[in-house]
């Protein structure tokens, strides 16, 4: 069976959000919210669900890894 996992990209800080620390919220097939969950974002104008479009961009786990061990999104 395969892992089902997600990470997202910060567009505007140009890094990963932390693994394990993000919340996602669907509201329909093309509409979904990233919502971070740790200290790095408190106070951020994203932090408190205010939604921000085209600023992250999700990624699926797709099962595989790399020729190093590296799971591959």
């Amino acid at each position: 069976m395969r892992e089902i996992k997600f990470r997202a990209w910060d567009n505007e800080k140009k890094i990963f959000v932390p693994q394990g620390e993000v919340i996602f919220k669907y509201y329909g097939e093309t509409s979904v919210e990233v919502i971070p969950n740790c200290l790095e974002y408190v106070g951020d104008q994203c932090h408190n669900g205010e939604p921000q479009r085209g600023r992250f961009l999700i990624e699926q786990y797709t099962g595989l890894k790399d020729k190093n061990g590296v799971d591959i999104y």
